[in-house]
């Protein structure tokens, strides 16, 4: 700090009184950068709105450094030319504070020539200010903008949200305010008092701890506490509990891959619902017909049903009106089209039901999804069910909740209880005014199209698209549930009745449903009025988002639906084969088999074999035999009204395997988050046979292998198939470990590992 001192008997001059300035210039600048230190922050400033397009920030200071830089008023920022251009866009705009140093001049009288003392007015450098500028930076707009991105070294004294009609939001941001001393003691304070808390609760903690020490030599066994740890970690499983640190234990029941190291070079096994063997043949081949042309059946869009002819289902006639269906804004229009649920079938001597199946409660029904009615490598971008999704009449069973399955030895089973899911959809936007009818279904039936009268062809050569979908409780429309689309060319519609035909869909009883029209064409419909159809009613959606119904004024149209010649058909698929014979079967396809009116029932026949055999548990064990080839078929039966479906596109799925005679699965390294020398494994098994299998746990350390020092066999004294590995391991001292499962099997016949144990002990 620096002091200008002037006597009484001196001359000040112009250098002197300039020192002053400096000095105190420079004691600021000690201050502010060696005691507050504030890289980029703003004090005492508030922002107000002043107008519909300009806020107003109030005097205060901008600490950036060393510097210390002044607001000296009130500041307006003019923001006219940050507002949205489309009226239901918004926009986040940043307020910068950036630090400005500024000389002011003035004029002033000054000496020029001292012997006749003559002066002249000359403008002179007067005032030095360190001032604060305002920078505006924008984000992008849009229905749900976001903050801009700014550079780590901008000081932000606001956020301000801005829409069409100017500021809809200030808002301070807090993180860049320069905080006081007596801000900064309070603070300190409260942490000063919670720390004496915590000093007692250590000390608490030391006591408590004592204590348990000195009871320690009551614990409780090992064995009774590993079955301890195992139910726990079932449960934790089971519950979902979401495991935010390493515990010392790992519990799974092999139903996900995500505990799996399936990338160790010694990997041989799958996980499948268990701990399985490793395939050593397996084909993949797109299940198909025959006969493609087989003259029992239909196919539209894929969709395989027993042969049909188009007949009225629902028909609302006698319209009076004409309306137009491209009369208002034309906006683009969001939804998303379901695809039809799978189901899997899967059969073979190798194909057995694990226990660990309920786990699939615990983790989901897109988990198991993912993991059972997947084709060809496929992932599910998975969503799952809608809140308002409601189990389809024709599979309501009670057993079942998202999926059901019928699982029995040597046969599999499982499907969707829905008819569309969320698994598998298509989004896809259409540009146009967009009108709907609702209407109520009354019986299951299959669809296949509507009739629309038209009553004026657009004079410009404009498609109409037809989307069928789904409505809630209420009636309202949910465009993310359409089940099926359809798009006629301006030469394929003429006036009166036109016909769009739509992928066959199975509707549901007593739901509603509709069909929405969008097009930019000058199209008109014929209607009737004075609500005529009570069962539904018509809307218009306005700005791509607000449906708004009509309480008067229905469409005339016609739904067409299926019409079935006959109640039992059989159609062959064409064979399935596997080099060297096969033990697995799995059959994966989308469709439908409404329980109770209809079934499709599945068939094979080995070669050799002359006798068709439908897929039970016994004949499964024909597969033992090894066959290379299998005949296909299915036997649909069905009333005149509802059929079953089978979906014969790419994810149609035949798969054939034969498994091999030995099993290596490796665990990924569990964290136990503590160092341990002794860890148990347990492993429960099923399907065993002691003439033909073997198994051994091993953990792996640090890259090396260790065998147990101890085992255990239990055997279920309930199933003789069932038993428990429980191993101990003696380690040097590590934070994790991996489970390694080694395995042998002799024959066809082949044991599952049903879910693991690692404990550290």
């Amino acid at each position: 700090m620096k002091r200008t001192i002037i006597n009484a008997d001196e001359q000040i001059t112009s250098a002197d009184l300039t020192q002053i300035g400096v000095n105190a210039v420079e004691m600021v600048t000690n201050i502010v950068g060696g005691a507050v230190g504030y890289p980029g922050h703003w004090s005492r400033i508030t922002v107000s709105e002043s107008s519909a397009s300009v806020v107003t920030i109030s005097a205060g200071q901008l600490f950036a450094g060393e510097k210390l830089y002044d607001i000296d008023g009130p500041t307006a920022v003019d923001l006219q030319s940050r507002l949205p251009v489309i009226e239901t866009d918004l926009v986040w705009v940043a307020l910068l504070l950036r630090g400005a140093i500024l000389v002011d001049q003035a004029q002033v009288t000054t000496l020029i020539d001292v012997d006749a003392g003559e002066t002249d007015l000359q403008l002179r450098d007067k005032t030095q200010r360190h001032s604060v500028s305002v920078v505006v930076q924008a984000g992008i707009a849009g229905p749900t903008p976001e903050r801009p991105t700014v550079a780590a070294n901008e000081c932000v004294v606001a956020w301000v949200l801005l829409s069409g009609n100017g500021v809809e939001q200030i808002s301070m941001y807090q993180p860049h305010r320069a905080k006081t001393l007596y801000e900064v003691e309070a603070r300190l304070t409260i942490v000063e008092v919670r720390l004496a808390e915590l000093a007692q609760s250590i000390a608490s903690i030391r006591t408590d701890l004592n204590s348990v020490a000195a009871a320690q030599r009551q614990a409780v066994r090992q064995d009774v506490f590993q079955q301890l740890v195992r139910d726990v970690a079932a449960q934790r499983v089971a519950t979902r509990v979401l495991e935010l640190e390493p515990r010392a234990y790992k519990f799974d029941p092999a139903l996900q891959t995500d505990a799996w190291n399936f990338g160790h070079s010694n990997w041989v096994a799958r996980i499948d619902e268990g701990i399985r063997f490793e395939f050593t043949t397996f084909r993949d081949a797109q299940l198909a017909l025959l006969n493609a042309a087989d003259p029992l059946v239909t196919i539209r869009e894929s969709v395989m049903l027993p042969k049909f002819t188009d007949v009225v289902k629902l028909e609302v006639t006698g319209g009076t009106l004409t309306l137009n269906i491209s009369d208002t804004v034309h906006v683009e229009h969001t939804m998303i089209r379901r695809e039809i649920s799978r189901s899997a079938v899967e059969f073979g001597p190798i194909v057995t039901v694990c226990e660990n199946q309920s786990g699939w409660g615990g983790l989901g029904d897109a988990a198991r999804a993912n993991a059972t009615l997947t084709a060809s490598g496929e992932t599910f971008q998975v969503v799952g069910l809608a809140q308002n999704a409601v189990s389809a009449t024709w599979n309501a069973d009670p057993r079942s909740e998202g999926h059901k399955n019928y699982d029995v030895q040597s046969v599999s089973t499982s499907s969707w209880t829905e008819v569309y899911w969320e698994q598998v959809t298509e989004e896809f936007g259409l540009n146009g005014t967009m009108r709907g009818q609702t209407f109520l279904n009354s019986n299951l039936m299959v669809a296949t199209g509507f009739d629309l009268n038209f009553k004026r062809i657009a004079s410009t050569d404009q498609p109409v698209h037809l989307i069928c979908y789904e409505c809630d409780k209420t009636g309202a429309p949910m465009l993310d549930r359409i089940i099926a689309r359809s798009e006629l060319q301006r030469d394929e519609i003429s006036l009166g009745r036109t016909r769009f035909p739509i992928r066959p869909s199975l509707l549901q009883p007593d739901r509603r449903y509709g069909i929405a029209t969008i097009t930019q064409g000058n199209y008109e419909i014929a209607a009737v009025d004075k609500n005529k159809f009570a069962q539904g009613s018509s809307w218009l959606r306005t700005d791509g988002a607000w449906v708004v119904p009509s309480t008067d004024i229905d469409w005339e149209f016609a739904l067409i639906g299926a019409q079935f010649e006959a109640t039992r058909t059989i159609v062959e698929f064409e064979p399935l084969t596997l080099a060297g014979g096969m033990t697995y079967v799995r059959l994966l396809a989308a469709g439908w088999a409404p329980s109770g009116v209809t079934e499709i029932e599945w068939q094979f026949q080995p070669l050799g074999q002359t006798v068709w055999k439908s897929v039970t548990p016994e004949t499964a064990a024909l597969l033992y035999g090894l066959p290379p080839l299998i005949r296909l078929r299915a036997i649909m039966t069905n009333t005149t009204d509802v059929g079953p479906a089978i979906v014969l596109d790419n994810k149609a799925r035949g798969e054939t395997g034969r498994t091999r005679g030995d099993l290596v699965a490796v665990m990924d390294p569990i964290p136990f988050g503590l160092s341990t020398t002794s860890v148990r494994a347990d492993l429960n098994i099923d399907q065993w046979k002691d003439a033909e299998h073997t198994a051994v746990l091993k953990l792996e350390v640090g890259g090396t292998i260790y065998t147990h020092t101890s085992l255990t066999t239990t055997v279920d004294p309930l199933n003789a198939k069932k038993r428990r590995l429980s191993a101990l391991f003696t380690v040097p001292a590590t934070t994790s470990a991996a489970l390694r499962i080694e395995g042998t099997k002799t024959g066809v016949d082949e044991f599952f590992g049903q879910d693991v144990l690692v404990t550290a002990l």
